[in-house]
């Protein structure tokens, strides 16, 4: 009898301390809960540096590519794959813009064009529609690691697209508009990048 009591108790002690640890999560709306949130998002982000692989913490430096290193986390986990992805592209459009903006800025210079107001907008445009995360279509995925996390998977992965195909894309976005094709071809930079893709093909 005394043993029965004594498994009692000790089931007793077991649903407490169930019941215990179920009541550390405050209640949501409270400033015990915010203050949670906050300490869980830190201890993520503690576990998420901790677990980066070297390539995400410094992605590698290449003179005939851009590299870009991404993350993200989702309870799937191939939808933690493809957000990663998604980001790493969008980041990597981000970037081919601003390269290829100061590229074609220092054409237009050499081109004698810089105060040709006209030209400068057309430029502008046709830049800014080379470059999106749709059409980084010349990307490779180089590195992946998966983790699996508190709330679900997290992604790091590490997207490589060669400035090769930048500049390809770049002239040939140029050559769609015969006005600015012409007056671009006065800077020497541009005509030898045109020249250097073309023997390229047709080899």
């Amino acid at each position: 009898m005394k043993g029965m009591k004594n498994r009692g108790w000790a089931a007793m002690a077991v649903v407490v301390g169930l019941l215990s640890g179920c009541s550390s999560v405050p209640k949501p709306g409270t400033p015990e809960f915010t203050q949670y949130n906050k300490e869980q998002k830190e201890e993520e982000r503690v576990e998420v540096m901790e677990e980066a692989p070297d390539w995400f913490m410094e992605p590698p430096k290449d003179g005939d590519y851009l590299y870009e290193a991404a993350t993200a986390l989702s309870s799937d986990l191939q939808m933690s794959i493809d957000k990663a992805v998604m980001d790493g592209k969008t980041n990597l459009a981000d970037r081919l813009n601003g390269k290829m903006s100061g590229q074609i800025q220092r054409y237009i210079e050499e081109s004698g064009e810089v105060e040709n107001r006209e030209f400068v907008q057309q430029m502008e445009r046709v830049s800014k529609s080379l470059f999106t995360d749709v059409n980084t279509s010349g990307y490779r995925i180089t590195e992946k690691k998966l983790m699996k996390v508190r709330d679900g998977y997290r992604t790091f992965v590490l997207i490589e697209y060669p400035l090769g195909e930048a500049n390809q894309v770049l002239v040939e976005g140029v050559k769609s508009n015969q006005r600015v094709h012409a007056k671009l071809r006065a800077s020497k930079a541009f005509a030898a990048l045109e020249d250097e893709i073309v023997a390229a093909r047709s080899h």
